[in-house]
């Protein structure tokens, strides 16, 4: 369907230039030899309709013919074409016999070649365009397939990880407190059975994206205690917008590890989402812990903020952005710009 949108596209382009220009031929002659206007203007359009539509009728009939022979035989039929139609209007003018012919013939010649030598150019200028246009595209494939993988390969270096220190944890409150155990283990068994879901698409909802999340910090909040806290903000109907897995939780995670648990008194995390514009939507994760510079001099890099970054921008195609600060009252912020949508065949 895109394939034959684009040849009638390029197919009414090329009969739009082609009218203007066999326009501008015709005020040039009869600026330079007079005559009636409508004379000229009916005989240039002759040599470039009888070029367009033999190529189009070559084009169909012979759709596999080297474009090399397409311009032959539409160069020829213009000729043979334009040069009768400019007989029957210029025979009163240059009279009925051969010599009268003759010289049609070659303005039909001259006209026709400059035609094709222009709309031959033209073709070209569009073929190498549509070659380095299809190479882009090809890249850009290539760069979001890249990007997946290292994602899958994330998430299977973060969940082996939090897997066995919170089962170690579960472990250690069998005896001390069971009931924060059991929950543990049902919040564990949640993020889980949300995050091998996840694991099997290239696009999640924003809802299961926040349950992954609560799970996640419910079981932090049983390590940490009093020490975490936390606060998330979502408008119901923004719960169906699709965007990429695991786009959140690792934001959340590097803000526990470098900002809150490094802090004595702990702290606050609040993650918010909500619609920036009518198609924009901007997803906030903010603390109140240590802050840029002092989280920078921490051992490690966290889950490695610009590698999300980038992420972001080869999955959006550069339509999405993400900004890290740190605000006056202190803490991290990392801020998310994507376009919204509930079908990204992009992702």
């Amino acid at each position: 369907m895109t394939c034959l949108r684009t040849k009638l596209t390029g197919r009414w382009r090329n009969f739009v230039f082609t009218t203007f220009f066999c326009l501008f031929i015709a005020a040039t002659t009869s600026a330079v030899w007079g005559g009636p206007v409508h004379v000229h203007i009916l005989t240039s359009l002759g040599f470039g309709y009888g070029a367009l539509i033999s190529s189009l009728i070559f084009e169909t009939a012979m759709p596999n013919a080297s474009h090399r022979a397409e311009i032959m035989v539409s160069l020829v039929s213009a000729i043979v074409i334009g040069s009768l139609n400019a007989w029957i209007w210029l025979a009163k003018f240059v009279g009925d016999g051969l010599d009268g012919l003759m010289p049609v013939v070659l303005l039909g010649i001259i006209f026709t070649s400059m035609c094709y030598y222009y709309f031959h150019n033209r073709e070209k200028q569009a073929h190498a365009e549509r070659i380095i246009e299809e190479s882009k595209r090809k890249q850009a494939e290539q760069e979001k397939a890249l990007i997946l993988s290292q994602l899958r390969q994330m998430q299977s270096q973060i969940e082996p990880h939090f897997l066995f220190n919170t089962l170690a944890n579960i472990s250690a409150l069998m005896e001390q407190d069971s009931a924060k155990a059991r929950m543990m283990l049902e919040k564990l068994t949640e993020l889980l059975r949300t995050s091998l879901a996840n694991s099997r698409q290239s696009h999640s909802s924003i809802a299961n994206e926040i349950r992954l999340i609560e799970a996640y910090l419910a079981i932090q909040k049983v390590r940490l205690d009093h020490r975490l806290n936390f606060e998330i903000n979502i408008a119901a109907e923004l719960r169906e917008i699709s965007i990429p897995p695991m786009l959140i939780q690792p934001l959340v995670e590097n803000a526990i590890k470098h900002g809150i648990e490094p802090q004595k008194q702990g702290g606050t995390i609040t993650i918010s989402v909500e619609k920036y514009t009518q198609d924009r939507l901007i997803i906030t994760v903010q603390d109140d812990g240590l802050g840029l510079e002092a989280s920078s001099q921490t051992k490690g890099s966290g889950v490695g903020l610009s590698n999300i970054k980038q992420r972001v921008h080869a999955l959006y195609d550069s339509q999405a952005k993400m900004s890290i600060q740190q605000p006056e009252q202190g803490g991290f912020k990392v801020t998310i710009e994507l376009p919204m949508t509930k079908e990204p065949s992009a992702l």
